[in-house]
């Protein structure tokens, strides 16, 4: 955004470092530091407190457990490690991953131990394989939230096998370890943020953890009488959960080439699972990183990536079972202009299918690719982008259907509109140049979630999600012709209509099905008459034949 002599000034006017800012917790004293954001309203910062035990030896592959008390005060200065990864999808290469990494780091504004703020809980992206709670720099996240009276938390979770390993059965290995390391950070959050100065909690996320968050938001079980967390944040969210059985076939590659199974073959045995997990344990952690990375340069198919959808946390694998009646929550959900459309990836069809509850997968592949070559593209947008604009557009509307509000916006700032362009404006990644018009975005985007985690709504002329208008904030500045934010109506229509018309399309495919099985049975049926005509007639004339004679 800016360059580096400026940011590096910006930096030490703005940083005026003071250790010894400590603060006492159940398990211990914390000693952290504290900043002087832009604005000059002090920030209180502590990095790298554990909320869980670290998950090594024994522990890995167990869900978390709470952390011993220490004595004397920790060091909260640095950020610790970050969680296993190293993906050649991450465009933010970690320098330091060690498995010892269920940290919490808060900022929060020196103001809020008098008044108690609203928590920011903060959910990384990168398909729960990479990038982590560390990658963030101190300047961005002070001034956009800390220093406006808000506590940010930045939880560190299990990627990758660590957090995803899947077998058959979950009697050895719970699946979804890294929803349950999130669950432990909310509930240490939640019992411990006062401490700091927080109060009512709000799950925000970008990319996979928007839907991280969404699927907490829905999760019957999770926090079905919405105490844990209040509202949610969801920005560029593609709704979707990993396969389950492909989820194993991916951990049963993984233990084979790790010399830990003498097949891939899964539906094991409790036993033979338990054998192959000892051998895993056993194993160094960067040996099983390696082979993690080994397989996905291979395949993209081979990545651990996504939570399987599976009890107890997110139901019995019925999508729109899981979808149906959720707790009542506010959220914001959008999306921005390009999104992923320079990705073209047909395979997230089935994606879209399930999230609609389309029955007819294959038919509905091959119309999208008809309509694809013959230029009947809803919107020139790919499958990516179409992906996430409908998980926006189905979620905001389950929440709302449920008694819960929805705000939706579409950022659609031309010059820097695809996934992630916007985060900078949030989390300071990812960084850009900024023009005259972005530089008015950088100031009002942040406020708009400030604004709704302190009050239920990100800004007074914003209007809640209604059912025929499919209303929305279009985000967008341009000085020269004074467009500023403003609501319309019918986001992504293109999309929406399109999608709307293959549910008409699917439900056709059905009926077409259901009247050739209807016909068959007929067939079958006169068939069946016919054939005990005979037999009657054929028994008939065999018992009445000696008669007549």
């Amino acid at each position: 955004m800016r360059g580096p002599l400026e940011s590096l000034l910006l930096q030490l006017a703005m940083i005026s470092a003071v250790l010894g800012i400590d603060v006492t917790i159940s398990i211990g004293t914390i000693r952290g530091y504290q900043l002087k954001g832009s604005s000059g309203k002090l920030v209180n910062v502590f990095k790298h407190i554990p909320y869980a035990a670290p998950p090594l030896g024994e522990l890995r592959f167990k869900k978390p457990i709470p952390p011993k008390k220490w004595e004397g005060v920790r060091d909260g200065t640095d950020y610790g490690p970050a969680c296993m990864s190293n993906s050649s999808f991450s465009r933010s290469p970690q320098k330091w991953v060690h498995e010892d990494c269920l940290h919490v780091n808060i900022f929060a504004g020196a103001d809020c131990l008098k008044k108690a703020c609203s928590v920011m809980f903060y959910i990384h992206g990168g398909d729960f394989n990479y990038d982590s709670a560390v990658m963030f720099r101190d300047e961005p996240l002070v001034n956009n939230f800390a220093a406006n009276d808000i506590v940010l938390v930045i939880p560190g979770f299990r990627l990758g096998f660590f957090g995803l390993l899947t077998f058959d059965s979950d009697e050895v290995v719970p699946r979804n370890i890294a929803a349950y390391d999130l669950i432990a950070a909310l509930y240490f959050v939640k019992n411990e943020i006062k401490h700091f100065g927080g109060n009512d909690i709000t799950l925000f996320g970008h990319s996979e953890g928007a839907t991280a968050s969404a699927q907490f938001a829905l999760s019957k079980t999770i926090d079905p009488d919405v105490k844990l967390f209040q509202k949610a944040v969801m920005m560029s969210m593609h709704y979707a959960f990993q396969n389950l059985s492909h989820a194993e076939d991916v951990t049963m590659e993984m233990a084979y080439r790790a010399k830990c199974s003498p097949s891939r073959a899964k539906s094991q045995s409790s036993a033979f699972v338990e054998r192959v997990v000892k051998c895993l344990k056993n194993l160094d952690s960067m040996e099983i990183l390696r082979i993690q990375r080994e397989m996905e340069d291979e395949s993209v198919r081979l990545k651990p990536e996504l939570l399987v959808m599976t009890a107890p946390l997110f139901g019995a694998g019925n999508q729109q079972e899981f979808l149906a009646d959720p707790p009542p929550r506010t959220i914001v959900v959008g999306s921005t202009l390009r999104e992923m459309d320079f990705m073209y990836n047909f395979y997230e069809i089935g994606d879209i299918v399930k999230l609609l509850g389309l029955r007819n997968r294959k038919e509905i592949q091959e119309k999208v690719r008809e309509d694809a070559v013959a230029n009947k593209w809803p919107g020139d947008h790919s499958v990516s982008t179409q992906a996430i604009i409908m998980s926006t557009y189905v979620i905001a509307h389950k929440l709302r259907e449920a008694g819960g509000r929805a705000y939706i916006y579409s950022y659609a700032n031309p010059r820097h509109s695809f996934h992630t362009s916007d985060l900078a404006y949030i989390m300071g990644v990812h960084p850009f140049e900024l023009d005259p018009n972005e530089a008015v975005l950088a100031v009002l985007y942040p406020k708009f979630f400030v604004d709704f985690m302190k009050t239920g709504q990100p800004r007074p002329d914003w209007i809640p999600l209604q059912a025929d208008l499919d209303n929305y904030m279009h985000i967008n500045v341009n000085l020269a012709d004074g467009t500023m934010p403003e609501m319309r109506n019918h986001y992504e229509a293109e999309v929406i209509n399109y999608w709307k018309e293959m549910t008409k399309y699917d439900e056709e495919i059905v009926r077409r099905k259901n009247t050739v099985r209807s016909l068959i049975g007929e067939l079958r049926l006169s068939q069946l008459v016919l054939i005990l005509l005979m037999v009657t007639s054929l028994y008939l004339l065999i018992c009445c034949y000696p008669c007549s004679q």
